[in-house]
């Protein structure tokens, strides 16, 4: 169970990584579109124009997708390391209820062992 929540743990981390890494996205995006209106502005464009408003819309585009994409990925992170948690926690259930089957049978044998031995003494066999 301290795997299981290990792994758990570690997919909230990833989770809050990806939210840190999809507002830096955003950052960029900002940073890089400003800088692109000032320079259109510099070279005597407008930022009315068709080109501007293109080069800028793909700018803030890409950011988006980006930020997106690293929210996708933690979340993706986050459910394959749920699932292995959960793997790693019914593979313990096996294993206890493998050990409890396991117990029993000895159980038995010692139980036909105290039988036979029983039998013998008394002439039964």
């Amino acid at each position: 169970d301290l795997e299981a929540l290990q792994l758990e743990k570690s997919g909230r981390a990833d989770i809050a990584k990806s939210q840190k890494v999809a507002s830096e996205e955003r950052r960029k995006a900002r940073f890089v579109k400003s800088a692109a209106i000032a320079r259109l502005a510099a070279s005597g464009g407008g930022s009315a124009d068709p080109t501007a408003i293109k080069i800028t819309s793909d700018i803030e585009k890409a950011g988006e997708y980006n930020s997106l994409m690293a929210l996708w990925e933690g979340k993706e992170s986050q459910s394959a390391k749920n699932i292995q948690a959960a793997m790693t926690r019914r593979g313990g259930e096996l294993s206890l209820e493998a050990g409890a089957r396991g117990k029993k049978a000895a159980k038995n044998d010692m139980l036909a062992t105290i039988f036979s031995g029983g039998a013998r003494v008394f002439g039964m066999d």
